[in-house]
């Protein structure tokens, strides 16, 4: 009798349980980081010992997140080989593309490595990009 006691409030216990609540809403995340980021440095070096440089941007170095989740460049194309998924500050996003972009000419000349997930650290006006290759970049926003 006391074992099936134990197994009830265990069970109880168990389907109880609720997963912690995001302090920050997935749309809230799209729409913090929407706008332009300006490439401003570049982590460099190697095992464990590294630093960042800063960036010689180039116009094609700049981005722009739309609240869809698609990245553009400053010409309003989309990057090529873009993610699926942006993970920012661990919450995984699903990128929805935008049908009023047009495609970019260019992608069709890009071998894409397949890389389903950026994942992305950010903090009020500073967005770090990992690539699925280890390159860091870090960004400010515009």
């Amino acid at each position: 009798m006391l074992r099936q006691l134990f197994n009830f409030l265990f069970l109880l216990l168990l389907f109880s349980c609720k997963k912690e609540a995001i302090d920050v809403p997935v749309n809230d995340y799209m729409h913090s980081i929407s706008g332009q980021w300006n490439l401003s440095q570049r982590e460099k070096g190697t095992y464990g010992k590294k630093y960042w440089e800063d960036a010689r941007a180039t116009s094609k170095d700049h981005l722009i997140f739309l609240e869809s989740g698609t990245i553009v460049d400053l010409d309003s194309l989309p990057v090529c080989c873009q993610p699926n998924y942006l993970q920012i500050n661990k919450v995984t996003i699903e990128i929805k593309p935008s049908p009023q972009v047009a495609p970019n000419p260019v992608c069709a000349l890009v071998q894409c490595i397949g890389c389903t997930t950026w994942d992305l650290e950010w903090a009020k006006n500073m967005l770090i990009i990992t690539y699925c290759d280890g390159t860091r970049l870090k960004y400010i926003k515009a």
